[in-house]
């Protein structure tokens, strides 16, 4: 509710590419592994809206089941309908009949978009889909009584339909857990952000990823022709840490930045604008320029501040 206003990908640009993979037919399936904040459900929202409009999919969208189909319901109601009734694109497509957008379904303009928890085969069975979305697979179960896994039985709805498009998304949880195999099985691509110090005249030449640190860096070093993938790390003044071993939390937030590896020197919070808009995305798996699995990686430390 307090996010108002049209689309604005300020602070946010690493969403375009995948977001024009709704229209790319060479592109069948998406995974994100991204963290928290990043806009993952909201990248979900504006695919599906502008193939509401221009592709009439019939769609499955899987959300976990804590809270039961109300939750999805909820979602529906308090997240999507607002935003297709604030949408003046979408807004005109609205059926008379206002039985048929509310609670788990969306029924406009020849699309048909099912919303449904991951708890039940029932719910995950039904009609063939070319479009099928699930958020936060981490959280579904692997196995419902002694059929097959949520995930599964969803994707399996795409089975024999001509340019059908599977979206998973997940903030990462363990090694085994669906979206990080699925990155794994991708392109896995990476987000560099150029140098706003050395950098500026030639962006593509002096990026790099933002990690924390090698220590928690658990994704490949090396591009698939062996080149290093240059990496800025996370670093604070030294002196944030007290005689006691403390820490000064408010000297840690105002000293944080990352370090060039190009030797450009830190890069601040106030960089990340220009940094975001001058980004790209690098596939970092061999044999990705044919891959129809379009996997992405970005840690929740890309998120947008507000004040960007």
């Amino acid at each position: 509710p307090e996010v108002k206003g049209p689309v604005d990908f300020t602070g946010r640009n690493y969403l375009i590419q995948p977001l024009n993979e709704n229209n790319d037919p060479a592109v069948s399936r998406q995974a994100f592994c991204w963290g928290t904040g990043n806009g993952k459900t909201i990248l979900f929202m504006m695919g599906i809206s502008w193939k509401i409009i221009y592709r009439q999919p019939r769609g499955l969208w899987v959300m976990p089941a804590e809270d039961g189909p109300n939750g999805t319901a909820n979602f529906a109601n308090t997240r999507m309908i607002p935003m297709i009734r604030a949408s003046p694109g979408l807004v005109l497509k609205i059926p008379r009949d206002r039985h048929k957008i509310g609670g788990t379904r969306i029924h406009m303009n020849g699309a048909v978009i099912d919303f449904t928890g991951s708890n039940s085969s029932s719910q995950l069975s039904g009609n063939r889909c070319s479009d099928i979305r699930c958020d936060e697979v981490d959280k579904f179960p692997t196995k419902i009584k002694e059929e097959a896994g949520a995930l599964h039985q969803a994707m399996t709805r795409a089975d024999g339909v001509i340019g059908a498009q599977i979206f998973i998304s997940s903030s990462p949880s363990v090694e085994a857990g669906a979206v990080w195999q699925s990155l794994f099985a991708s392109s896995l691509q990476r987000r560099f952000i150029p140098c706003p110090r050395c950098g500026r005249d030639h962006p593509s030449s002096k990026n790099f990823v933002m990690i924390w640190s090698e220590q928690y860096c658990v994704l490949p070093n090396k591009f698939p022709d062996g080149r290093e993938i240059p990496a800025a790390k996370v670093k604070w003044d030294d002196a944030a840490r007290r005689k006691d071993g403390s820490w000064d939390m408010d000297r840690v937030v105002r000293s944080a930045r990352v370090i060039c590896p190009h030797g450009g020197g830190d890069v601040i919070d106030s960089d990340m604008g220009w940094c975001d808009s001058n980004g790209l995305w690098l596939a970092t798996r061999a044999g990705s320029s044919s891959n129809k699995h379009q996997g992405y990686h970005l840690p929740a430390m890309y998120a947008p501040r507000r004040d960007f």
